[in-house]
């Protein structure tokens, strides 16, 4: 029983694994960042995800054959392997020459930290590609990163890093661009008291940028410099309405 359920759990792990590169399979990519969305979602915690894609593969191929193609992928995928070290980072040949990298708990500045050393692992192998304007075999990384879920998808949060991918190909290549989808909203709280901002602000971390104010003489020209998205008051006392 014990030799079945061995070599059960073998065949279950080759079932993930893409067969040249020894990377997770798009299918088990897919599973995973399911549950590490769902996971964020729970917990308020930060995800973002690195779409690579090599440069001039195909012109590659054509020059060098495809065992040289495939050991060009290899290495391309060691070196993807090697940035995406943590426990829960989760790393896949996506399809072709592109892979694809989910990094839980990691913020916009941690994403595009980890895409352009990627990118810099890459170069600095120096493998020889004479179809490529560097002479070299490169990457180009697109990135998108988000501090919470609401409102958002994994399938959404892909293709926003497929559009930063594009953005970096058109910009000449051998370039990381990674996007944070998030834009912290303005929220401007006029009180008395500081209890309820506590409140709001550990409720909305993440989601939100709160200013409270409980001097009515400063109200009008705070409003002008943040500009608000969202004006709460929540005021005991009557307030001039000539300034709100």
């Amino acid at each position: 029983r014990d030799q079945l359920h061995l070599a059960n759990e073998q065949l279950r792990q080759l079932s993930q694994r893409d067969g040249l590169t020894g990377l997770y399979n798009r299918r088990c990519f897919d599973e995973k960042a399911a549950e590490h969305w769902r996971h964020a979602a729970r917990h308020q915690t930060p995800l973002s995800i690195l779409l690579l894609d090599i440069d001039y593969f195909k012109r590659y191929n054509d020059r060098y054959g495809h065992l040289a193609g495939d050991d060009c992928i290899t290495a391309v995928a060691n070196c993807v392997s090697d940035i995406a070290h943590r426990g829960d980072d989760i790393a896949a040949r996506y399809g072709g020459e592109e892979f694809v990298i989910l990094l839980p708990d990691t913020d916009f500045e941690g994403a595009e930290h980890l895409a352009e050393q990627v990118r810099e692992a890459v170069e600095s192998l120096n493998i020889t590609h004479a179809g490529s304007k560097l002479g070299k075999v490169t990457i180009s990384v697109g990135g998108a990163s988000l501090r919470y879920t609401t409102g958002w998808s994994a399938k959404k949060l892909l293709d926003r890093a497929d559009k930063a991918l594009y953005e970096s190909k058109n910009n000449g290549r051998n370039c990381a661009h990674v996007t944070d989808v998030n834009e912290l909203h303005q929220i401007l709280m006029i009180e008395s008291e500081t209890s309820m901002a506590d409140n709001m602000a550990q409720l909305l971390s993440g989601h939100c940028e709160i200013t409270v104010l409980n001097q009515s003489t400063e109200i009008e020209n705070l409003i002008d410099g943040c500009k608000p998205e969202l004006i709460v008051l929540a005021l005991e006392n009557e307030i001039d309405e000539s300034i709100v």
